[in-house]
Order: structure tokens, then C-alpha cells, then sequence
């Protein structure tokens, strides 16, 4: 075969590839793209929980009274049960992650790059990690969890996203 033909071919393929990949972005990718950031507070993390619900469960809190609730249900495990993190729900939302139970240690879940657009959307990225195959692990069962908070502002919905830009959930905000 041809030498230019062989570059071209090549440089057709890797192109075409590449178009389809901009196929794929969604309108989420176009508006969070264009956000503004926003500042997203981290209040805890862990691989342990109380939280036994299967694969990933998303939620936003609103109120004192669905946090005290669910905060004992995370820390169901611990005795002495840790003190409740001071969230003022007048001026702040929390955002809640798990990714359900997990056989051995290796797996989190984590709250990242919070972004306004102007259409009231809050985009928040949700970053899971799974162990790499042939790994040593903790071997009891795990339930990665992570609450962060954001302050309350101009938006009307919060939307969550995987790491490829993904919808998984939205929740709107009264």
C-alpha cells in the first residue's frame, strides 16, 4: 500500500474518532463547561459506613431534621457515635454520595468541581474509584461515603455527574 495513502487513511480514521467523540457530549457538557465555579465544602469521607443500600445513591439535604437522620444512619457502625458537623441549613445545602457496599477495601466516592450555569443548574462531578485488578485489600466489606456542602444561591436544581460527563441524578431544590 501507498505510503501517502497509509498517512491518510490514518489521519482519516484518528479525525473521524475524534468527531464522534464531540458527538457524544452532551448538553450538561456545554453548560458545565461554560459555569462558574463554586465552592464545595468537604465535610467528611470514609470507607466505612452505616449506609447499606446497593450501587450509587445520591441525595440532597435540605433541613436539620433529614441530616440528623441520615448522619445516624452513616455512623450506625461507630460507638460512640461522632458529634453531628455544625451545617447552618439557612445559608447552606449538603450533598450526600454512596456507593453502596463494597466486598473488600479500594473503592471511594468523592464530591468534586461544583459549577453554576445560568440556567440555575448546579453541575456536581461524582468521582468513583474501584480497585485495580491483582491489588492487596482490606478484606471486609466497605461502604465508601462522602458529604460535602455548598452555600445556598441562584440555582434551582442540582444535577449530578459521573466523571464522563454523565447525568445520574437531578434534584431539585425547593
Amino acid at each position: 500500500m501507498n505510503i501517502k495513502l497509509k498517512i491518510f487513511l490514518i489521519l482519516f480514521l484518528t479525525i473521524s474518532i475524534n468527531c464522534k467523540e464531540y458527538d457524544k457530549l452532551t448538553e450538561a457538557d456545554k453548560q458545565k463547561n461554560a459555569g462558574e465555579k463554586i465552592n464545595l465544602v468537604m465535610i467528611e469521607s470514609g470507607s466505612y459506613s452505616g449506609y447499606n443500600e446497593s450501587g450509587i445513591v445520591l441525595k440532597v439535604i435540605e433541613d436539620k431534621n433529614s441530616f440528623n437522620e441520615l448522619y445516624r444512619i452513616i455512623h450506625s457502625i461507630n460507638l460512640p457515635q461522632p458529634q453531628l458537623p455544625g451545617i447552618d441549613f439557612n445559608t447552606e445545602i449538603l450533598l450526600a454520595a454512596f456507593s453502596g457496599r463494597k466486598p473488600t477495601g479500594g473503592y471511594s466516592i468523592d464530591l468534586v468541581n461544583a459549577q453554576l450555569t445560568g440556567n440555575s443548574r448546579l453541575y456536581v462531578e461524582v468521582l468513583t474509584k474501584e480497585p485495580q485488578s491483582g491489588s492487596i485489600l482490606t478484606q471486609a466489606v466497605t461502604s465508601p461515603y462522602a458529604l460535602a456542602s455548598v452555600k445556598r444561591g441562584d440555582f434551582s436544581e442540582i444535577v449530578f455527574l459521573d466523571r464522563n460527563r454523565d447525568i445520574l441524578k437531578k434534584v431539585k431544590i425547593e
